[in-house]
């Protein structure tokens, strides 16, 4: 059997394979596997004109944050770095409208800010791999 020693740094256990005599011989991996998705939530953003903080999350080496505002938005949803900007059309990312989506290649969500032109609106998240496989259109529709 071959040892992790014998592969380097870094390898682990992802799996066993059965042998001769229904023993289960481990298999290793060098490189991490990732993933197809990470972690998915929702931000409601309750009032028009206050940002909220996107909840904070590392996004793996490999993976993006997709954004895609919900379906039954009527406003326009606007992102940024701080809570000032957000809040400044001038300075924001401006923006999404009903089932628009955005990915961001981004290291974590510390300093993301989410709002909205009406109240009780909101996005959705996705942390997935880069490669997508993925398609929206405009009616927020997700085809894994």
């Amino acid at each position: 059997m071959v040892q992790p020693a014998l592969i380097g740094a870094g390898a682990a256990i992802i799996g066993f394979i059965l042998g001769k005599n229904g023993k289960q011989i481990p298999v290793y991996a060098k490189e991490p596997l990732v993933p197809r998705f990470w972690s998915h939530g929702q931000v409601p953003i309750p009032l028009s004109g206050t940002p909220v903080s996107f909840p904070s999350m590392r996004i793996p080496e490999g993976m993006e944050l997709l954004i895609v505002a919900w379906p039954e938005n009527t406003g326009t949803i606007t992102l940024g770095t701080n809570k000032d900007e957000t809040a400044d059309a001038l300075r924001c990312f401006w923006g999404l409208a009903a089932g628009q989506g955005l990915s961001l290649d981004i290291a974590d969500t510390d300093t993301l800010w989410v709002n909205s032109t009406e109240n009780e609106e909101g996005v959705s998240f996705i942390v997935r791999r880069k490669s997508g496989g993925y398609s929206f259109g405009t009616t927020g529709g997700m085809v894994l």
